[in-house]
């Protein structure tokens, strides 16, 4: 059984412009004090034909983890659209939360996302060379996909997990009204990147290890029991 359940993400300003962060505050129910730090990574995929454009947008650790329902904040860059083609600027992207303990992966939570002109003449007629600061990004929170992966956590063997064993979590609303169910999978996240679909139609995915690096990281953890702030690494 897993000791670490998400049980709601609530997306930040959304739509917001396309150079402005990322915002997602994530709960989770934590079954067990932890001996390491959870680390939680956001990834940005412009390109599902080619996994080399993914742009890691920030990476940081949260602990000591104390059993309880926690929550934090979790503000991310944009991603650097000069290392982004540019017939893959404007249209449909993949924003992906991914969380890891002791350097393997135990859920992933995917967002399409939609940049898009404001102006309905430019986004009808786009231009070859995207005009950046006439673009809107807009994460469509109605359709996330989360992928739970078995680990070992803190035994030495792995548990299997039944499907009947992994509840549906409902997202928590917020101005916006960004709340759905998650979909539930036991799989990679494949199926999400097979969707992009709007100038990419397939996908290599490879189920990536942790960079060593932890850095430039804002985040806000708190315990809901304590109301104590946990430290985040950087």
């Amino acid at each position: 059984m897993a000791l670490v359940n998400v049980t709601s993400v609530e997306v930040g300003k959304n739509p917001a412009g396309i150079t402005d962060p990322f915002e997602f505050e994530i709960s989770f129910e934590c079954l067990q004090n932890l001996q390491e730090d959870l680390e939680w990574k956001i990834t940005y995929i412009s390109c599902a034909e080619s996994r080399d454009m993914d742009q890691e947008l920030d990476c940081i650790a949260l602990g000591p983890i104390t059993r309880g329902a926690l929550k934090f904040v979790f503000h991310a860059p944009s991603p650097n659209f000069t290392h982004i083609p540019a017939e893959d600027i404007h249209g449909m992207a993949v924003v992906l939360i991914l969380g890891s303990y002791r350097n393997e992966e135990f859920i992933r939570i995917g967002y399409y996302v939609h940049n898009v002109y404001i102006d309905p003449i430019l986004e009808d007629n786009p231009p070859d060379v995207p005009i950046i600061e006439k673009l809107q990004r807009i994460i469509l929170s109605e359709s996330p996909r989360l992928t739970r992966f078995n680990i070992s956590w803190d035994s030495n063997s792995r548990e299997e997990i039944k499907v009947d064993e992994i509840p549906d979590s409902q997202l928590s609303n917020n101005e916006d009204g960004n709340s759905q169910q998650f979909q539930v999978s036991n799989q990679t996240d494949n199926s999400i990147l097979d969707n992009l679909n709007c100038k990419n139609e397939s996908s290599s995915s490879n189920h990536s290890k942790y960079s060593d690096n932890i850095v430039n990281c804002k985040a806000t953890y708190i315990n809901e029991d304590t109301n104590n702030i946990v430290n985040v690494s950087h």
